[in-house]
């Protein structure tokens, strides 16, 4: 079986919780443990999923009204 630890980078404290988990789960079961930082992963599908023909040929943030500070 795998089990999948997902983590999130925006403090030692999950960080270190994630890391006890998947230690503990080496020692007492054959089972793989994979960790993954999900905001990591998430940025990379969202840059992927923006580069995709959703909108035509225009990238969505440019669709975008202009701000106040826009020149």
């Amino acid at each position: 079986m795998r089990i999948l630890i997902l983590t999130c980078a925006t403090g030692g404290g999950h960080l270190r919780a994630a890391a006890a988990l998947e230690k503990y789960i080496r020692e007492t079961t054959t089972h793989e443990v994979i960790q993954m930082d999900f905001l990591k992963s998430i940025g990379k599908l969202l840059d992927h999923l923006r580069q995709l023909p959703l909108y035509g040929k225009e990238d969505p943030v440019s669709l975008r009204p202009p701000l106040q500070n826009d020149k």
